[in-house]
């Protein structure tokens, strides 16, 4: 885990991840200059939700395998995807990666991360074929069913992202 205290990250989770192999990045505006701000009042605003959906758009561009995406709820993660229907986006993001679900039945959750599992690690053997789908996105929700005790560790968790959470309020600028 980690969190944002003073300005600083702190991350507790130093015998799974090695400091030097973590890179954690808290954005305050997305790429079409959109100031992020997720805080429950603002949240739903379709503006911020189609932000965030543009950054996760850049992210499916960059980093090959696998990108888990945790929500704060599935009423969130519903509204959140309606949303980037809507706009365009998720038909983008599914030209690029293999889109999963957390599975609502606990007894999918092994098929289901088999078969993102599958998807990550061919991604990652065949990224230079030219494919137009290189790995896969996993949707889930904090606390949910694929949220702990699950090992993302090489192709199946290159990067994780958590859609409106407000880990910290402290300005970019004053972080040393």
């Amino acid at each position: 885990m980690q969190s944002c205290s003073g300005g600083r990250w702190y991350h507790a989770a130093y015998h799974i991840i090695p400091p030097e192999q973590l890179l954690c990045i808290s954005l305050e505006k997305g790429p079409s200059d959109v100031r992020l701000d997720y805080t429950f009042k603002s949240r739903d605003n379709p503006q911020q939700m189609t932000e965030a959906g543009r950054v996760l758009e850049n992210l499916t561009r960059i980093v090959p395998g696998g990108i888990v995406c945790f929500f704060p709820s599935y009423a969130y993660q519903q509204n959140v995807l309606q949303a980037w229907t809507k706009a365009g986006l998720f038909s983008r993001l599914e030209r690029k990666k293999k889109i999963f679900y957390e599975p609502k039945q606990a007894s999918d959750v092994e098929q289901v991360l088999a078969d993102y599992s599958r998807c990550c690690k061919f991604s990652d053997k065949d990224s230079s074929s030219g494919q137009s789908q290189t790995g896969a996105l996993l949707f889930s929700v904090v606390g949910g069913k694929m949220s702990e005790g699950i090992n993302f560790a090489d192709s199946l968790g290159r990067s994780v992202w958590y859609s409106c959470t407000q880990a910290c309020t402290h300005s970019m600028d004053s972080w040393p």
